[in-house]
């Protein structure tokens, strides 16, 4: 056995935790984005239709804007497996075992960004 060998070489990864700059950079990224969605929406729709929706109730107007932020990481990450935050800095979502997430782990990652099941790592 060489110095250079050890008992820990077939574990070699080649996958790296994001740095804390990558992940803040990712989630300013899709803030943006999340807000140009929603001022989109709020122009393209006409007021009367909005404003049905929205009704007498404040609440609903939070609750019909939460549903659009969640509806954007919903589909980016279902069917993407990423934001595009994620794409611009070149992150993907990994689980405790460095595979791609299955459908039970996309779903939390919808609502919960990173969990210690869940976690950002640069691409290679």
């Amino acid at each position: 056995m060489e110095n250079t060998d050890s008992i820990f070489s077939d574990i070699q990864n080649s996958e790296t935790e994001a740095s804390y700059f990558q992940r803040l950079l990712a989630s300013l990224i899709d803030f943006a984005v999340e807000i140009f969605i929603v001022f989109s929406i709020y122009i393209i729709i006409p007021k009367e239709i909005i404003l049905g929706l929205i009704g007498s109730n404040t609440y609903t107007s939070y609750f019909l804007i939460f549903f659009i932020l969640f509806l954007y990481r919903f589909i980016c990450i279902i069917i993407f497996q990423k934001t595009i935050g994620m794409m611009l800095c070149r992150l993907k979502y990994l689980n405790g075992d460095l595979e791609p997430l299955s459908i039970k782990q996309k779903l939390i990652a919808v609502f919960i960004p990173r969990t210690q099941s869940v976690k950002y790592y640069k691409i290679n």
